[in-house]
């Protein structure tokens, strides 16, 4: 994804100063001259779209869903078992969808085409959704969930024994990374509020380069790394 965002940006981007390739008249869009000015910004903007997704993913891979929304289930339950449900519909109703594609095209005819077929598969997939929200309610209400939560109920207990599972410790690899995350917080607010490692690509591409910039990276670095400096108990 990283090379269409910073083409696009070549392309549509005129605030930059430093042009090394002129493309003429484009008509609507002005007059052609690419820059490294906007080379340097796209870089920029597919650098935090990349880390986006690279969080995004790794939140998905490493962290528990269910465990993430118990923590949640302490503030608000009912928020907390609506977006549990939520969840687990998704890959339901996904499935759905392509049965019910699977069926519009066995059909004599053939599935409808453009528009209409999507509309029509949209409306069976979605009342198809209705139904089953009204049975999950209808269950959930038979269970005792629509009235209030009973006092102690914050601890989940155990489906074989019926008691409270005890709460799980945080280990020294939860602490040390939770301290990683804070540390790398506060010295980019740091960072940021002295001003240290600016970046600035328009007009001209500036960038500071002074002591400061480079502690700071160090820093930031070092934040990063050193949790993962701690081999025990991890590896086999």
């Amino acid at each position: 994804m990283a090379a269409p965002i910073v083409l696009v940006n070549v392309l549509v981007s005129r605030q930059g100063l430093t042009v090394f390739a002129r493309l003429g008249d484009l008509g609507p869009f002005g007059q052609g001259d690419l820059t490294l000015e906007a080379v340097a910004y796209g870089g920029v903007i597919a650098l935090k779209v990349t880390l986006l997704i690279l969080i995004t993913s790794l939140a998905g891979l490493a962290v528990d869903p269910d465990e993430l929304l118990r923590i949640f289930r302490r503030l608000s339950f009912r928020s907390a078992l609506t977006a549990t449900l939520a969840t687990r519909m998704l890959p339901v109703l996904a499935a759905d969808s392509q049965r019910l594609a699977e069926a519009q095209r066995t059909r004599p005819g053939g599935a409808p085409g453009g528009a209409r077929g999507k509309v029509a598969l949209i409306s069976a997939v979605v009342g198809g959704s209705l139904d089953r929200a009204m049975d999950v309610a209808a269950t959930l209400e038979v269970r005792g969930f629509a009235g209030p939560p009973p006092a102690g109920r914050s601890r989940r207990r155990t489906p074989r024994t019926g008691r409270r599972a005890p709460r799980r410790p945080f280990s020294r690899h939860d602490l040390a990374f939770v301290a990683s995350a804070l540390a790398v917080l506060a010295l980019a607010t740091a960072g940021r509020l002295a001003g240290i490692a600016s970046f600035d690509a328009y007009p001209r591409i500036a960038m500071a380069l002074d002591p400061g910039t480079l502690v700071l990276c160090a820093a930031l670095l070092a934040a990063v790394l050193l949790p993962f400096c701690d081999r025990r108990g991890i590896d086999p």
